[in-house]
């Protein structure tokens, strides 16, 4: 669906993950901390008036860590507004009660199988605690669920295959590169992860991020002429001090001089700074904002 309004809040800066991607300051070097985010939520809630055209991203840190992670959830469902929840999914299994809502949608990543995972995590056994946790969620439930690739080399292609037959239960896998401003590197390995993608359009919907399109096998078809666009109108960012911020997650993006010829760049997933993701089944191709 289209949404007016797009609230993000990092609703704890504390983390179990040490990831050696961590894109939040904050988080890797705890500088600072979220005292009371269900007060500064609820005093958002009075100013702006959440609706259900509206979308709460609620992420971190690590939000499951948060005391206030379940009262957060209770009251954001009190109201209209529909949620995404960004976890590592290491303690999921705590929460299964939600996972029954279709108003939130979790969003869940992994690096690899095993030993890689762990490796990227920084946290031993981490893959099998995530891995346990999804695999407690009721088979109805499951729709309500993204599993999240995140990519760095052509190496983790072959254990994300094997990943998603584990889990073949779970109907949309994510495939977002891990954030670099090195366009030519992410120009690079779009070129295996086509072979990926091609794997996963036989069995799942597909959502691509941080993905430049033009770097994607010919053999992969967008069409462009049918394809449904859903847009956010306004992002904001709700900090610790509960001050909200308009965000224009465009204006930073660095495209290459080439892009604005190419006939893909209005919809292009390549735009990092954006929740923006291309979402593919059989026929069905949407943009779509998350």
């Amino acid at each position: 669906m289209d949404y007016n309004r797009l609230f993000y809040m990092n609703i704890t800066y504390e983390c179990n993950n040490r990831c050696i991607f961590c894109i939040s300051h904050n988080t890797k070097n705890r500088t600072r901390h979220v005292e009371n985010p269900l007060e500064i939520i609820k005093e958002v809630n009075n100013e702006y008036k959440f609706s259900e055209r509206d979308l709460f991203i609620v992420n971190g840190g690590e939000p499951t860590t948060s005391p206030d992670f379940k009262n957060i959830l209770d009251y954001l469902l009190e109201t209209e507004i529909n949620i995404v929840v960004y976890t590592n999914g290491r303690t999921l299994s705590k929460y299964l009660e939600y996972t029954k809502n279709s108003r939130i949608r979790w969003i869940i990543a992994f690096y690899g199988l095993n030993e890689l995972h762990d490796k990227y995590t920084g946290r031993k056994a981490s893959f099998l605690e995530t891995l346990n946790s999804l695999q407690s969620i009721a088979v109805k439930n499951r729709s309500n669920v993204s599993v999240k690739f995140l990519i760095e080399n052509k190496e983790q292609i072959e254990q994300f295959k094997e990943l998603s037959e584990m889990l073949s239960d779970y109907n949309e896998i994510h495939l977002s590169l891990i954030l670099n401003d090195n366009i030519s590197n992410r120009l690079e390995l779009g070129k295996y992860v086509s072979v990926l993608i091609k794997e996963l359009l036989k069995t799942h919907i597909v959502k691509l991020s941080n993905l430049p399109l033009c770097s994607l096998d010919s053999t992969i078809k967008i069409d462009l002429e049918n394809m449904t666009v859903k847009n956010i109108s306004e992002y904001f960012f709700i900090d610790e001090k509960a001050n909200v911020k308009r965000i224009d997650y465009d204006r930073n993006h660095k495209w290459l001089s080439q892009c604005d010829s190419c006939k893909l760049h209005n919809i292009c997933c390549d735009n990092y700074r954006k929740y923006r993701a291309l979402k593919i089944y059989k026929d069905e191709i949407s943009l779509e904002e998350e």
